[in-house]
């Protein structure tokens, strides 16, 4: 065990105080962490937790082109926020579902989950990623107002599975009379996200092989963008793809399908 620290270990320190966990500092330097927190003291450095957390993330995972990954990013879509500067990636969502927040958590490896009020949440840091991420979706700090580009995702079980994301970021399954279903889009959204909600319908009848004689995507009243599949066949076809896709829906909305129109 080392007694004196050397320049090295003074500036590999403070390099690296705020980036790696305890278990990594006490490993590089060779020393336990009471003795790394007494160097710490002396240098008057304070490390902080929360930018170690954020760090602590495996988002490198969201550049995959798999099923999940892309059922995670129709989810990020509707319910995250990109901060395109500072590389960091918020994910919010509503108390209610946090068994969902979980299945997240353990795919980008981060479990710091933050609570407040009636919500929780994940935020991740990797500027490399989301740089990567907002260029091949267009994707603003303002996606709100300046919707994503998803017409570049050209393989079809990979669009399938950001919709069924995006369907459970920000969509409904309503249960209607004689226990029938609809899939509601209707997301407070900015009117300029109609464009995506037509390629969102234009797709999911091509899919599933249905004929199409209309446009179902529409600006409402309020200048929200809204999307309706009420016919009971495609939702059907749209929740069994989803299970055969094995995507972690979120079953508190989907569980009104396999309740519903499963039973009659």
């Amino acid at each position: 065990m080392k007694y004196l620290w050397s320049a090295d270990d003074i500036n590999y320190l403070i390099n690296n105080y705020n980036i790696k966990t305890k278990d990594e500092l006490c490993a590089d330097l060779n020393r336990t962490w009471s003795a790394i927190k007494n160097q710490l003291f002396k240098l008057k450095l304070k490390r902080n937790i929360g930018l170690i957390n954020l760090r602590q993330s495996n988002l490198d995972i969201l550049l995959n082109d798999t099923n999940e990954t892309y059922y995670w990013l129709g989810f990020l879509a509707a319910d995250g926020h990109f901060n395109i500067k500072s590389g960091r990636l918020k994910f919010w969502i509503d108390k209610k579902d946090e068994l969902q927040l979980l299945k997240y958590a353990d795919y980008i490896k981060c479990h710091n989950i933050q609570y407040y009020k009636n919500m929780c949440g994940i935020n991740a840091q990797n500027k490399d990623v989301v740089k990567i991420l907002a260029s091949k979706f267009s994707i603003s700090s303002t996606k709100t107002y300046n919707p994503m580009n998803i017409s570049v995702i050209s393989n079809d079980d990979l669009m399938f599975s950001f919709i069924i994301g995006f369907i459970d970021g920000d969509g409904h399954i309503r249960v209607l009379k004689r226990k029938n279903c609809n899939i509601n889009i209707d997301l407070h959204m900015h009117g300029s996200w109609l464009d995506n909600l037509i390629i969102i319908e234009n797709f999911i009848f091509r899919y599933f092989n249905y004929p199409k004689n209309r446009i179902y995507s529409r600006i409402t009243k309020a200048g929200s963008s809204k999307l309706i599949f009420s016919n009971s066949s495609i939702i059907k076809d749209i929740y069994q793809k989803a299970l055969e896709l094995d995507l972690p829906i979120l079953n508190r909305k989907w569980d009104n399908i396999k309740n519903n129109l499963f039973k009659q």
